[in-house]
This record gives C-alpha cells, structure tokens and sequence, in this order.
C-alpha cells in the first residue's frame, strides 16, 4: 500500500492513501490517518484531501471527523482541523 502526504506550512494534505484488496479493511489505514491527525493537532495545522464521490474511503474520513469544504461530479474536498483549546 501507500500513504503519501504533503507536509506544508499551512497544513498537511492527504495526496493518497490506497492498499492492495486482501490489506483493506483491516485497519490500517485508520491507524495512519489517527497518526496523521495527532501529528496535525499537535501542530494546530488542518488536513487536507481530496477523494472521489463514491469511494469507499469517503466514510473512514467522516468518522474521523473530516468535513466536506467543496465538491463536484468527481470529487469532493475534505477538511479536517484540530478542536481548540
């Protein structure tokens, strides 16, 4: 599998994440993505992805929380930012 990320200034971006069929499901990726948004909320900085309408991955980043900031026919835009002290 893969877990790639953009480290910038204002934020992380989530360029991809996407295992092999007999990986998924397990929760790996979940382990990931809760690494990645402790390492963001230690930092006060957002996530950011973008992930296509109908990707099974859509509900791994509701239930962490990821909000919908834009979309079309293709793709919707997700945020995700720590809670405030």
């Amino acid at each position: 599998g893969r877990f790639y990320i953009d480290c910038e200034a204002n934020g992380f971006q989530l360029i991809d994440i996407s295992w092999l069929p007999d990986y998924r499901g397990q929760g790996i990726g979940g382990l990931l993505l809760k690494s990645l948004l402790d390492q963001a909320s230690a930092k006060a900085k957002p996530v950011c992805l973008q992930v296509a309408c109908g990707n099974r991955a859509l509900n791994l980043y509701t239930r962490f929380g990821f909000m919908l900031i834009d979309s079309d026919d293709v793709y919707r835009q997700m945020e995700w930012r720590p809670k405030q002290p």
